[in-house]
């Protein structure tokens, strides 16, 4: 009898894991669909826009003086441009397709999407805040910190984010 209830168990908790599986590679790849589509469209720019602002805002705060022209934000020493791959957006498909895939109750689901992408917004200002003083500073470390350092934080980030919302689950009432 004790094996029949732990084999019962063992395929409960088998599809349990494929069906969650499931949901998130159809998130996941539905979200990309939607950011690849959006690339190339208005509202991209009108956020890659936004992007540059908050990080000249941000610049400004700390007496750099710098100017932001569409996408681009510099000073009289350094440049750059923000893409869509300088946003959250990838980092936050991931993320709100690991809380929609997992078990929890819709609010605390809410709480993890809007907290989320919250959270990764402002780390990734800090991140192309702190790549242009790199670029103004430290031109040669400007592409290990941009590719390396960066897109490393942003992916623990977002793995930090994801567990911190999951752990919390027991907190949230029903």
């Amino acid at each position: 009898m004790t094996n029949t209830v732990e084999d019962m168990h063992h395929i409960s908790n088998s599809q349990s894991i494929v069906k969650t599986a499931s949901i998130y590679f159809v998130a996941v790849s539905s979200l990309v669909a939607l950011y690849l589509f959006v690339a190339d469209l208005w509202v991209m720019d009108s956020y890659l826009r936004l992007n540059a602002s908050l990080t000249a805002f941000v610049l400004n705060l700390s007496w750099i003086d710098v100017a932001t022209e569409s996408t681009v934000v510099s000073s009289d020493s350094f440049g750059m441009k923000i893409i869509p791959e300088c946003t959250p957006l990838l980092p936050a498909a991931i993320l709100v397709s690991g809380v929609i895939a997992f078990p929890g109750s819709w609010t605390h689901k809410l709480m993890g999407v809007v907290g989320g992408i919250l959270a990764l917004s402002m780390i990734n200002i800090v991140r192309t805040t702190s790549l242009f003083y790199i670029g103004m500073w430290a031109p040669s470390q400007f592409e290990t910190a941009h590719l390396l350092v960066w897109q490393s934080l942003m992916i623990l980030s977002t793995v930090a984010l994801w567990v911190v919302w999951y752990k919390a689950r027991r907190y949230v009432t029903h």
